[in-house]
């Protein structure tokens, strides 16, 4: 994801990743074909359409951070990457007829129709045949009787041509007659080709050297250009030597070319804004010319399949290296717009690009009379306004119930659902902090953005710096690894010119450089958590493969002493010196995770009926401790899980929880008697998991029990008594102690809607008057002589009294009295 504003001081490539490369052997023939796939991740927001791979086989030089280029070859077909998507593509390489023999770098590079590096793979394979093969070396562009850089960018004025010299090798046993194609592009291999050059043949004998000195291309444009000069024979035209290539600049003011073109969607509506990011540079720029560029127009339009303008916008830029994000009204509805970009200047076109967006997946969207419907137009917003409400829900809810336990999971739930849908819509990928002096545009190879490391992992780096503007070499280039907490490390100023900020250089022994105070680094010593990991010393850039590019590929173990872990940035801080010039500079970062598995932990005990260690009894409350930790913090334990093990019951039980550090609570039944095994798991965020076990025993506890009368002589079940309101009903204490006990020492009684309503003492019995009908519970605690605690609760049925009339002789005035209190006394014991 390239983020820095237009006037930034770099350039941050797409971020395109490679994440998988398969062939289908190791072992090859000269002619064969190289059958596989990769997989590849695009991290941007944008989809880009124009990719296209370039197949490379290099040779390793004695510098790990040199190779040479054996062959290479542009693939015929144009692919797109959607935004935040992976892709497995199938591809097919056939080598060359001559190579050398010998183990061979194959990368696969991918760039953009203009040349565009970005990310590469690279595998490891070697190659066969009779090595019939021819060796280019010892290259450089002569000027002015001097032999300069060949990589430098050296700098020519329109009309002049360039003198290049190389050397050829026959180090074969055949004679070789073969003739030089040059082959000038316009910036980088794989863009617009200037110039197409054949030289004469030349014939070599076995193990015979000879030296060639010829012009390249007279060109009548300004620009940067690369030339490829490759040996081919005179009867096959089959390539038969190593790849050279030699960099220069035309200058002027009148120049500019366009990077890259990215678009956010594939269909706009009338009245939507297209989103179009570009990445541009100027010409070759002296320091005074780069402060204040030439300014220019960069002109984007959109039109439809049939070539009708339905968009279009005007924005001035300085003429130098910069990217820019233009909205353009849409006037009508279009699927897969041709969107067209362009830089003038004075009424002269410098660049265009032109690019058919018609690689993305057309979307479905519900419309009525070309309309979108509300809730497709407004999707993101609704979404974001359910996740609000969500929230205010919870914590409402949360007032209510007053259950913690509940509300916890609950606005867990919720935080988590809401972060799974956003997630994914946003991908970060590396991140740009400082950019040095006249412009360094950046490919992060690798690391991959988010990976997750452990400590002892190796880590590995891998990537590229170039000077987009500056045309006069760099040395002194060092390049420096480290990883941090992920928070904003602040920065420093420091003196470049001291040691050269201790790099070296192939071709000077001092520094001797202006501006010397303009480098800023990571400050080490600021008391942030800041690891250094190492760094490396890529040699000058007139040296290896693709000339201007300063390239590292370096791996590291990740420390035990590190320190800290969790979310990380992977930084990679580089710098470099033009001669006699300026110090260029750059400090980009990956974010990652450094993950430390949790460490399982258990303890057991009884809060009530024991103070030994893992022993409960039944019908007491037992509980199994979460001791857990995570180095990372204790936030990172996602989920526990526990299994109790030998219950003897069929089949195991399982308690799963997804919030962090959750106790598992039961109270034992007499079905769990005897020994029995936990097993805790714990999960961390990252998914890496840790097991611990405990045992524990369950031992027989007090066996609470109590029976119900209505006068103290017969006593009965409780539930087949049926007492009346207000009638006094009797409890008796039937427990038995708990092993190792002897005897009861204290009851306490609970009586629903009685009088009285409790009853605590070492008595067996007790009694209560129930004040209404219904059900009604009767709870007994009981705790023996070793304070171990059970209880027990039954239901009684209380009814409502009714009268019942009988007859009697009359006895005057008085015999209705009477009557009225025989009936009583049949009901009511007083």
């Amino acid at each position: 994801m390239f983020i820095a504003p237009l006037g930034s001081k770099a350039l941050l490539m797409p971020q395109i990743y490679f994440t998988k490369l398969n062939v289908w052997k190791n072992n090859f023939q000269p002619g064969e074909q190289i059958k596989g796939t990769v997989s590849l991740r695009n991290y941007e927001n944008f989809a880009i359409n124009d990719l296209v791979f370039h197949f490379q086989i290099l040779k390793k030089e004695n510098n790990e951070n040199l190779s040479q280029m054996i062959d290479e070859q542009i693939s015929k077909n144009i692919f797109n990457l959607p935004a935040n998507k992976e892709k497995i593509i199938d591809f097919v390489y056939s080598l060359p007829s001559n190579l050398p023999k010998g183990n061979f770098i194959f990368r696969i590079q991918l760039t953009n129709s203009r040349g565009e590096e970005m990310s590469w793979i690279d595998k490891i394979i070697k190659i066969g045949g009779n090595g019939k093969f021819l060796n280019l070396s010892n290259y450089w562009i002569v000027k002015s009787g001097e032999d300069l850089s060949p990589a430098g960018g050296v700098n020519y004025q329109l009309g002049e041509i360039p003198q290049i010299r190389f050397d050829i090798t026959n180090k074969t046993k055949f004679t070789i007659i073969a003739f030089p194609k040059i082959i000038t592009y316009k910036r980088n291999v794989g863009g617009e080709i200037a110039k197409v050059q054949e030289g004469r043949n030349i014939l070599l004998e076995p193990n015979q050297k000879k030296t060639v000195q010829t012009r390249l291309a007279k060109l009548d444009e300004g620009g940067t250009y690369l030339s490829k000069i490759q040996l081919y024979l005179k009867d096959s035209q089959e390539s038969v030597s190593n790849s050279i290539f030699i960099r220069w600049v035309i200058v002027g003011k009148n120049n500019a070319e366009i990077l890259s073109v990215l678009a956010d969607k594939n269909s706009y509506q009338a009245g939507e804004k297209a989103k179009i990011k570009i990445q541009f540079t100027g010409p070759a720029y002296t320091e005074a010319e780069e402060e204040n560029p030439n300014q220019g127009n960069l002109i984007i339009r959109l039109y439809d399949k049939n070539k009708k303008l339905i968009g279009e916008k005007t924005e001035k830029i300085g003429l130098k290296t910069g990217q820019l994000l233009v909205k353009i009204p849409i006037k009508e509805n279009v699927d897969n717009p041709i969107i067209e970009a362009m830089i003038t200047k004075n009424g002269k076109t410098l660049d265009e690009y032109s690019l058919q967006n018609n690689n993305f997946k057309k979307k479905k969207v519900s419309q009525k009379n070309g309309k979108i419907n509300f809730l497709e137009k407004n999707k993101k917003s609704m979404i974001s306004i359910f996740g609000i409400i969500a929230i205010i829900i919870t914590i409402i809810y949360s007032g209510i119930m007053k259950k913690k336990g509940i509300v916890k999971i609950l606005i867990l739930l919720t935080l988590i659902g809401i972060g799974i849908f956003f997630a994914g819509k946003s991908v970060l990928a590396a991140t740009e902090v400082t950019g040095g002096y006249c412009n360094t545009t950046i490919i992060f190879n690798s690391p991959r953005p988010n990976q997750v490391y452990r400590v002892g992992d190796v880590i590995h780096f891998s990537g590229a710096f170039r000077v987009t503007s500056c045309g006069d070499g760099l040395f002194f280039n060092k390049v420096t690894f480290f990883i941090t907490e992920n928070k904003n490390i602040p920065l420093k100023r420091i003196n470049a010119c001291s040691s050269c900020l201790g790099a070296v250089s192939t071709s000077y022994s001092d520094c001797n450089v202006r501006w010397c105070d303009q480098v800023r680094v990571l400050n080490e010593s600021s008391g942030y958590k800041i690891y250094k990991l190492g760094e490396v010393y890529p040699p000058d850039v007139h040296q290896g493969a693709r000339p201007y590019w300063v390239r590292y590929n370096k791996s590291f173990v990740i420390p035990s002493n590190l320190g800290f872990s969790g979310p990380v940035r992977f930084y990679v801080q580089y710098s470099g010196t033009h001669w006699h010039g300026h110090w260029h500079w750059n400090i980009t970062y990956q974010k990652g995770y450094i993950n430390n598995p949790p460490k399982a932990s258990i303890s057991c005990y009884s809060p009530v009926c024991s103070s030994t260690d893992c022993v409960g009894y039944t019908g007491c409350p037992f509980v199994l401790t979460n001791n857990s930790v995570d180095p990372d913090g204790q936030s990172d334990i996602q989920k526990s899980e526990w299994d109790i093990l030998n219950f003897g019951i069929s089949p195991d039980v399982t308690y799963s929880f997804s919030n962090a550090l959750h106790n598992f609570n039961f109270i034992p039944q007499l079905s769990l008697l005897g020994n029995h095994r936990v097993r805790l798991t714990v999960k961390d965020r990252i998914g890496e998991t840790d097991s611990a076990y405990k045992d524990f025993t369950i031992l027989k506890g007090i066996i609470p029990d109590f029976k119900c009368s209505l006068d103290k002589a017969t006593w009965w079940d409780c539930k087949n008594l049926h007492p009346y309101t207000k009638g006094i009903v009797y409890f008796l204490d039937q427990s038995k102690p708990s092993v190792g006990a002897s005897h009861i020492v204290k009851r306490e009684w609970q009586f629903e809607n009685g009088s009285p309503v409790k009853s605590v003492g070492e008595g067996e019995s007790s009694f209560t008057r129930f004040q209404s009908s219904g059900s009604k519970k009767v709870t007994l605690t009981v705790t023996d002589d070793k304070g171990r605690v059970n209880s027990e609760s039954k239901i009684i049925s209380v009814k409502n009294p009714h009268f019942r009339w009988r007859e009697v002789p009359p006895s005057g005035p008085s015999s209705w009295l009477q009557k009225f209190l025989a009936n009583i006394s049949d009901v009511f014991s007083f």
